[in-house]
């Protein structure tokens, strides 16, 4: 979607916690006497769009519960929807030990080794022998927080290992492996007091560093809920040595809304990704994702569309120098001229002027969901003879992007021989979809339909390209659609069994401009699940252009 100045064809409409985790090492400030209980922070609900608000200040210079990732200046909220974290309850010492022997979780820390009110019993690991239950039974903690008491953050484990914790208010408890492949390692339905417990078999696990990730939800897999929160716990499985599981607690807090039983990604992205923020919601995306996006595309496109000869895109001037994808067009449309040199100096013109910002440049996407579609041979002559102008001036390393309409089955004979990459344009947009958000997204990715991206996908593997979309967006904002496009971006579903995908770019569409694909609600929850504190590990692009500050980003 660009901020078109030309009318929209119908063509392009139809496509259009904080968890505080304890790690090994305890990053809890015991003063003597002072209790470390923080209240959880509570995300933005999904229908009032709320900001959410941050964890209490524990007494006597203890931990504190501190929001993170929140769009809004309350901590531990979320602008739009809920997407940020809470602090997600008590942060209890979780195994550590006082004198006398006694241990705590939750409860406060006294020098003479009293356990704490409240105080659950830690799972061997870090606490000393003797470690006693503290009066109450299980720690009380606020309603859909998520705490995990073993095993511990860090520990080396072998054999069947008990996952315990607790999860007031919710009724289903997963355990997902960096993989998150389906069915999770285990899942369980907490008790009436909200206490869980469940076992995995890590024989049949790879040995070595791993992060489990326990996530809680308050309606059953599959379907729609209000509340979820997780907790990450990284590991070693050793399948040759013995190893304990300790007590450090985990939790994450905040409201939101989806479909359960879907877990965030961890690992590595091979792709970078790219946000359009002109009418966003989320006011720090560095802040909501845990860094910031490789790429932006405000501002990228040429003055224009270039209907005159040599338009610059006058708009990198307004974005800082931030990395970006840039889009070209072919001059007044005339493929066939410029196919046969005709127009050289408009192009000279216009990427001459762009050597001054090439350093900032990844990309360049031609001819923007072209319309009306004209011969292969024009567009393909025409698109060959732009790069082959545009590598006179910009360096290299820089990709060339095929830029078709979403629904648009023109064949592999449309690919120009130049493009490096493949990247139709996708929104899953109520108006344009029979069947409701699932049937739409599955109709995307279903290669069977001309112009999907499954289609295209499949081309690309076929002549050897990569896949981007240089915009997709979710306009019913229920997240299905972001969910999807993760799951083949991240290589989880392939379309073609035994190929990657080779997706190397997503471009979101974060704006109400034309579309309105900006994240809210259940949207933005997923979306940050999805590709939240998640590192670019990729090569594709060659090294990461340095990011710099300008609005949102």
């Amino acid at each position: 979607m660009q901020a078109r100045t030309q009318p929209t064809t119908l063509l392009q409409s139809l496509r259009k916690s904080s968890v505080t985790v304890l790690g090994a090492g305890m990053l809890l400030l015991a003063c003597s006497g002072g209790a470390n209980d923080a209240t959880p922070g509570s995300g933005g609900s999904a229908a009032d769009e709320g900001s959410g608000t941050g964890g209490t200040t524990a007494a006597a210079g203890m931990l504190s519960g501190t929001g993170s990732g929140a769009p809004t200046a309350s901590a531990g909220g979320a602008a739009t929807g809920g997407a940020g974290r809470g602090n997600g309850g008590t942060t209890g010492n979780g195994g550590a030990t006082s004198n006398g022997g006694a241990t705590s979780s939750g409860g406060t820390t006294s020098s003479g080794g009293a356990t704490g009110n409240s105080g659950a019993t830690s799972n061997g690991g870090a606490t000393s022998s003797g470690g006693s239950v503290g009066a109450g039974g299980t720690t009380s903690i606020a309603m859909y927080s998520l705490r995990v008491d073993a095993p511990q953050n860090g520990a080396t484990v072998r054999g069947v290992v008990t996952v315990r914790g607790l999860a007031p208010g919710f009724v289903n408890v997963e355990v997902w492996d960096g993989t998150h492949q389906n069915p999770p390692l285990a899942q369980t339905v907490p008790r009436a007091d909200g206490t869980f417990s469940t076992t995995i078999d890590t024989t049949k696990l790879a040995s070595g560093s791993t992060t489990w990730t326990v996530w809680a939800w308050d309606a059953a897999p599959g379907q729609s809920f209000m509340h979820t929160a997780n907790a990450a716990v990284p590991l070693t499985i050793d399948q040759g040595s013995g190893a304990g599981s300790g007590g450090a607690s985990n939790g994450s807090g905040g409201a939101s809304s989806g479909s359960g039983g879907s877990g965030p990604a961890t690992g590595g992205r091979n792709f970078l990704l790219g946000m359009f923020s002109s009418g966003s919601t989320i006011a720090s995306y560095s802040a909501y994702l845990g860094y910031h996006p490789e790429v932006t595309y405000n501002s990228s496109y040429q003055d224009d569309h270039h209907k005159k000869c040599g338009q610059p895109i006058s708009g990198l001037n307004d974005i800082n120098n931030y990395p970006v994808i840039i889009s070209v067009f072919t001059y007044n449309a005339d493929y066939a001229g410029t196919a046969a040199g005709t127009w050289d100096s408009c192009y000279e013109d216009l990427f001459k002027g762009l050597e001054a910002k090439a350093s900032t440049i990844y990309g360049v996407r031609i001819d923007v969901e072209f319309y009306p579609q004209p011969p292969a041979a024009d567009f393909k002559g025409s698109f060959n003879h732009i790069v082959a102008i545009a590598k006179k001036h910009l360096p290299a390393r820089i990709k060339y992007i095929f830029n078709p309409n979403g629904g648009s089955g023109l064949g592999a004979g449309y690919v120009p021989e130049s493009a490096d990459v493949i990247g139709p344009d996708f929104y899953n947009n109520p108006q344009w979809c029979d069947g409701g958000s699932t049937k739409c997204t599955g109709d995307k990715f279903n290669p069977s339909n001309g112009g999907s991206i499954g289609y295209w996908t499949k081309i690309a593997q076929q002549l050897g390209k990569t896949m981007a979309l240089p915009e997709f967006g979710d306009d019913y904002g229920d997240g299905v659609f972001i969910k999807a496009v993760a799951d083949w971006a991240y290589d989880r579903v392939l379309v073609t069994p035994g190929k990657s995908n080779s997706v190397v770019y997503l471009g979101y569409w974060d704006s109400n401009l034309n579309e309105d694909a900006h994240l809210r609600g259940t949207a933005q929850t997923v979306f940050q699940q999805q590709f939240g504190n998640v590192a670019y590990t990729g090569t594709y692009w060659g090294p990461l252009i340095p990011t710099t500050n300008f609005g949102n980003f």
